[in-house]
C-alpha cells in the first residue's frame, strides 16, 4: 500500500468513526484499521445482496461452563454426566424476548425473510446493502485481499443499533472482521 493510500485509509477510519450514533442507539463495535493486507476499493454497490447475521444473546453460558466443569471432575458427584447437544441449545437459547426484538426491528425495515438457527441464536437475512446501511447506522464498502484478490463487503465501524435491540445482540456479521486468508502456497 502506498503512503497516500495508508492515510488515505487512516483519515477514512477517522472520519468513520465520528459518525454520530442516533440517539438511542448504541455502538456494537467500533472502528477498525484497514488490514495491511487489504485494500479499500470503493463503496459497495447499494443494491447489492448481503447476508446480515445478528448474533443473539445466549443466556446461561457462565452455568453451562460450571456444569461442564464439574463434568470434567473426577471429583465431582456430576463426572461423565454431559449434556446432549439439544439440552445444550435449549439451556443457553436467546430468550422469547431477545428473539422477538431482532425479529421485529427488521420486519420494522421491511425485512420478512429471515431464518434462524435451532436455538434462535443467530438470525440471518439477506438485504441490499443500502438497507443494511440503514439497519445499522454505517457505510459498507469493498475490500480486495492484496495477494488472492477476494473481494469482499465490510464496515470499518463503527456501527450501531437501537437501545432496545442492542441490549439483545452481541455482534452482526458481516461488519468489521475480515477473513484469514492464506496466500501460501503448497
Amino acid at each position: 500500500m502506498t503512503m497516500i493510500g495508508t492515510f488515505a485509509t487512516i483519515a477514512w477510519a477517522l472520519a468513520s468513526s465520528v459518525i454520530a450514533t442516533p440517539r438511542g442507539s448504541i455502538e456494537l463495535e467500533t472502528a477498525t484499521l484497514l488490514p495491511t493486507q487489504w485494500k479499500d476499493i470503493g463503496r459497495a454497490p447499494p443494491h447489492a445482496n448481503l447476508e446480515l447475521t445478528f448474533a443473539v444473546k445466549q443466556t446461561r453460558v457462565p452455568l453451562l461452563k460450571e456444569f461442564v466443569l464439574q463434568a470434567s471432575d473426577p471429583d465431582h458427584v456430576s463426572y461423565g454426566h454431559w449434556l446432549s447437544l439439544q439440552a445444550v441449545n435449549d439451556f443457553i437459547s436467546p430468550t422469547k424476548e431477545a428473539v422477538m426484538s431482532v425479529s421485529d426491528y427488521l420486519r420494522s425495515f421491511g425485512v420478512n425473510a429471515f431464518e434462524s438457527t435451532s436455538n434462535n441464536d443467530f438470525i440471518k437475512s439477506i438485504v441490499r446493502v443500502d438497507l443494511a446501511e440503514l439497519l445499522l447506522n454505517t457505510e459498507f464498502r469493498l475490500f480486495q485481499h492484496v495477494s488472492t484478490n477476494r473481494t469482499v463487503v465490510r464496515t470499518l465501524g463503527p456501527y450501531s443499533l437501537p437501545t432496545q435491540v442492542a441490549a439483545h445482540v452481541d455482534f452482526v456479521a458481516p461488519t468489521v472482521r475480515f477473513p484469514r486468508t492464506n496466500a501460501r502456497l503448497r
